[in-house]
């Protein structure tokens, strides 16, 4: 796809939004409230859809209960980095929502909302259907509160993600170099990408990086992909009850190992030095503009941005999603041990201060119904965020073999996988927030600091933030 052609179909997207949420109708509708306003009505704060569809499931969803019910609630949509702002503005006020849905919520301020008995406790939505959720997702909602020194489901798991491998086939095949058979090697596997791009200027080709990893501290993308290569290295940084494992010899070593090779790719050349100030979607732009050959993304957003209905003017655009555009997994640890995906799980959460609290566990019942949810994931994601119900995933949408990034993508969840750690200590939040290892990585490749000295600074800022941790 052009770079121009690209930039128009990321302005209509965002123009849809901006129209889908800013308009004003009834009690039901999208629009933009104030966080001051009276909390009178029953209100919704969603995350706005990275796609239209998105945003208008979740407002059908929510018209579909009110019918059922006889209740009204208010939907009000926002990006995701404002909702997180006008949420913790609200609470400061005393005047917070009765639900909030946040894509990024569970590693940014969920966690922290539990542990400050700032969020209801949502046991009586979940117990009587646990058996129907994945383990590993009620895991991921499974948050410690201080006030009663206990764990609780303090949220509602609705979809998940892991970090994928994206990729251009036809870039590799150009490069003479197998397209659908990657190296399962650790070493091999990052050497592969090396060598396409060295293949391709070979071919006296306009240069394209053979490694798109994210080294900016703008974004969440950075903390994702550097965190499976601690995983990689055995750079185990938390236990499950929360204790940090920084003193243990062969942690420090494994995250020196990390931040060695992940700064490495940078100072070769083979990632683009733009990377650095790179936010969340510019390594969306720079696979889609073919400036990188591989990428890593927290979701499915960039195949699917290219996936559209069958005709004349999408054939484009649907070639790259079935037949240049691939999705694979991570290869092998160092070790040769399988590497476990660090789940990401999309989750609702009800404040313990809302006055609706009842109508506020209708909507998110009602919307945990497998028919519903389904709907919200396959008609409303369209696959980006994969089921945390098993069951759901015995649906043909995401066992069409026709569909090489639904199929790849249910294998890798099918496969080890782990929660991320502020699930087991909320304190980590806010080493993802301040993304201490992207500023560790922008101190290696830009102040010429040592992994070793990087690794140390972060280590000794890491076990600061969980000693004044309250």
């Amino acid at each position: 796809m052009s770079k121009s052609l690209f930039k128009l179909v990321a302005i209509a997207l965002c123009v849809f939004g901006l129209i889908t949420c800013t308009q004003n109708f009834s009690i039901n509708s999208v629009g933009v409230r104030s966080a001051s306003a009276q909390p009178a009505e029953f209100q919704i704060w969603w995350s706005q859809g990275f796609l239209p569809e998105e945003n208008e499931m979740i407002s059908q969803l929510v018209s579909q209960w009110e019918q059922a019910t006889g209740l009204k609630a208010r939907l009000t949509l926002l990006p995701s980095n404002i909702l997180i702002e006008e949420t913790q503005k609200a609470l400061e006020i005393g005047r917070p929502p009765d639900i909030v849905f946040s894509p990024d919520g569970d590693t940014n301020l969920f966690p922290k909302l539990a542990w400050n008995n700032q969020l209801a406790d949502v046991t009586p939505i979940l117990a009587p259907i646990k058996s129907q959720f994945a383990p590993i997702s009620l895991e991921a909602v499974s948050y410690q509160n201080k006030t009663t020194q206990k764990r609780s489901y303090y949220a509602v798991p609705l979809g998940e993600s892991t970090v994928y491998i994206h990729y251009w086939k036809d870039a590799l095949e150009r490069a003479n170099l197998e397209a659908n058979e990657l190296p399962a090697d650790w070493n091999a596997f990052w050497n592969y990408w090396e060598r396409s791009q060295q293949n391709l200027l070979a071919l006296g080709e306009p240069k394209m990086y053979g490694i798109g990893l994210c080294m900016s501290a703008l974004g969440t993308d950075t903390s994702w992909g550097f965190e499976q290569f601690l995983e990689a290295y055995n750079a185990r940084l938390l236990d499950e009850n929360g204790q940090l494992l920084l003193d243990r010899p062969e942690v420090r070593s494994g995250i020196i190992a990390a931040l060695e090779q992940y700064s490495r790719f940078y100072q070769q050349g083979y990632v683009p030095p733009e990377s650095t100030e790179w936010r969340d979607s510019s390594n969306n732009i720079s696979f889609l503009d073919s400036d990188i050959v591989m990428t890593a993304n927290s979701t499915l957003s960039i195949p699917l941005t290219q996936q559209h209905p069958p005709n004349p003017y999408n054939q484009k655009s649907n070639d790259l999603y079935f037949n240049k555009i691939a999705t694979t997994h991570w290869p092998l640890k160092p070790d040769g041990r399988p590497l476990p995906s660090i789940l990401s799980v999309k989750q609702a959460v009800v404040f313990a201060a809302s006055p609706h609290q009842e109508a506020a566990f209708s909507f998110l019942s009602y919307l945990l119904q497998p028919k519903n949810l389904n709907q919200l994931l396959v008609v409303g994601n369209k696959g980006r965020f994969l089921p945390v119900m098993p069951s759901l995933l015995e649906n043909e949408f995401w066992n069409n073999p026709n569909d090489p990034h639904l199929t790849a993508a249910t294998e890798i969840i099918n496969q080890p996988t782990r929660a991320s750690y502020p699930v087991y200590h909320p304190a980590y939040s806010q080493v993802i927030s301040q993304n201490l290892w992207a500023k560790a990585l922008l101190e290696i490749v830009n102040q010429k600091a040592t992994p070793e000295a990087a690794a140390d600074r972060t280590i000794a800022e890491i076990k600061t933030i969980f000693a004044n941790w309250q």
